[in-house]
């Protein structure tokens, strides 16, 4: 069976620019080094960093075919990679989840959506499978 991961609580921070990788809880732990958060999952064993792509992109809202800013706001996404698949599973009463499928999926197996702000360009696109 693959190693079940969980995503990184925002407590445990890494030291920034450092090699190691040696988690830092900031609650129970001090440390005179700067450290940051990181976007990972984590197992008993080992770490898994989610490959991300960030993205520049110019607002052109007001005229979507020009290709230039009518106001130079410039920002950037950071999205996860294609192909990634992330499992989880619902505890709880057995009803109450029939009933939130039933509710969330009308009858299929598979739903189909975007996540994210953008709603135009190339991500954002999920698949979410019951199982």
């Amino acid at each position: 069976m693959a190693d079940a991961f969980e995503p990184m609580p925002y407590h445990v921070q890494f030291v920034k620019n450092s090699q190691d990788i040696k988690p830092v809880n900031i609650f129970s732990e001090t440390t005179e080094e700067k450290t940051k958060t990181q976007s990972s999952f984590h197992s008993k064993e080992r770490l898994y960093k989610v490959p991300q792509t960030i993205s520049f992109h110019i607002n052109r809202e007001n005229n979507r075919l020009c290709g230039t800013s009518t106001d130079g706001e410039i920002f950037y996404y950071e999205a996860i990679d294609c192909g990634q698949c992330f499992v989880t599973k619902i505890e709880g009463d057995k009803t109450l989840i029939n009933d939130l499928l039933n509710t969330v999926f009308r009858g299929k197996d598979t739903l189909n959506g975007k996540i994210g702000r953008s709603k135009s360009v190339e991500y954002g696109k999920v698949d979410i499978k019951t199982m």
